[in-house]
């Protein structure tokens, strides 16, 4: 790989699987999503290794399809603070702190096109948003500025 090490993804959205392998174990809760940028830790085969960051010391490593994957820098443009998001995607999970998070501390849904205010960006990644009568985090990744 001549020493590269950045990568970013080609496709709307991959898995992160546990081994080189389409039968392996995935977790819908870690993807990676089109212009997202990944870290190469190494490939097999067809396969690469790669370490993707979710915000708040959050990361999955595991293997990706090299055809998912260009070799260079993230075309992404990084979130901006903005005072409201609207969903994006068709479901985006609401949680309690900013990280992926699953049981209790998934507070709700999101359905695409609903809208939240906006009260910080936290670690460049989760917007803290108003939900009910508390404060709550989604990803970036479904949402865009409204």
């Amino acid at each position: 790989m001549e020493n590269k090490n950045e990568g970013y993804c080609i496709v709307e959205s991959c898995y992160i699987f546990s081994e080189p392998s389409s039968d392996s174990y995935k977790d819908v809760k870690y993807m990676v999503y089109k212009d997202s940028g990944v870290e190469i830790l190494g490939s097999v085969d067809d396969w690469y290794f790669i370490r993707r960051d979710f915000g708040s010391q959050s990361y999955r490593i595991g293997y990706v399809p090299k055809s998912y994957i260009a070799i260079g820098k993230s075309p992404e443009i990084a979130p901006s603070i903005c005072s409201q998001v609207k969903v994006s995607k068709g479901s985006a999970c609401i949680n309690r702190y900013p990280k992926i998070c699953e049981g209790d501390d998934v507070l709700g849904y999101a359905k695409q096109g609903q809208v939240y205010d906006v009260y910080d960006l936290i670690d460049n990644y989760w917007y803290k948003i108003s939900y009910g009568s508390e404060y709550a985090y989604i990803s970036h990744k479904m949402v865009d500025p409204y």
